[in-house]
């Protein structure tokens, strides 16, 4: 196997911006975020993907990682450390992967809560913190990253149809 350039995307972008990405580069490996998408048809299409990754908490330092060429796996990690993150490796291939479902989900029903008149988004950030003992508050791990949030939350949607994935309306306003 001849050793070719590699193309690290961690962007949050649209499945067309990822599909011309992976067409302008089939002459490098390729190590992408899918967070918003089906990881198995991307694959099938574009046989440079070698590594798939969902990196929209990687605030946390870690992201999870879908290794599709195993000969190439410690390679693509050390890539993905070369920018900052600890990849995880997991076996779910579906939209999200597990954290980044778990913590939209979570967001969305803060900002839900934080319509609803329930708690400033400031307590509700302390209450996650200080009762629940995660690292971040929902409003803080969404700071910035609510266009993304939306995406994955309007993606899993579309897909499972389930109601819990509606993204609540001062999220929408974010993004």
């Amino acid at each position: 196997m001849s050793t070719r350039d590699w193309l690290v995307d961690l962007s949050a972008g649209t499945l067309e911006e990822k599909r011309a990405l992976l067409r302008a580069n089939a002459d490098k490996h390729v190590l992408m975020d899918l967070t918003c998408y089906p990881i198995a048809p991307l694959a099938a299409e574009f046989p440079q993907l070698k590594l798939a990754c969902s990196t929209l908490f990687a605030r946390l330092g870690k992201c999870e990682v879908v290794v599709l060429d195993p000969a190439l796996k410690d390679e693509g990690l050390g890539r993905l450390a070369a920018h900052g993150f600890a990849g995880v490796e997991t076996t779910i291939t579906t939209l999200g992967f597990t954290v980044a479902r778990t913590l939209v989900t979570i967001i969305n029903e803060a900002y839900w809560a934080l319509h609803d008149g329930v708690a400033d988004a400031a307590a509700i950030d302390r209450a996650m913190v200080f009762g629940v003992g995660y690292p971040q508050g929902p409003f803080a791990w969404a700071r910035g990253q609510e266009r993304a949030v939306a995406a994955l939350l309007d993606a899993l949607h579309a897909e499972t149809g389930d109601a819990r994935y509606e993204a609540a309306p001062l999220l929408r306003r974010m993004a």
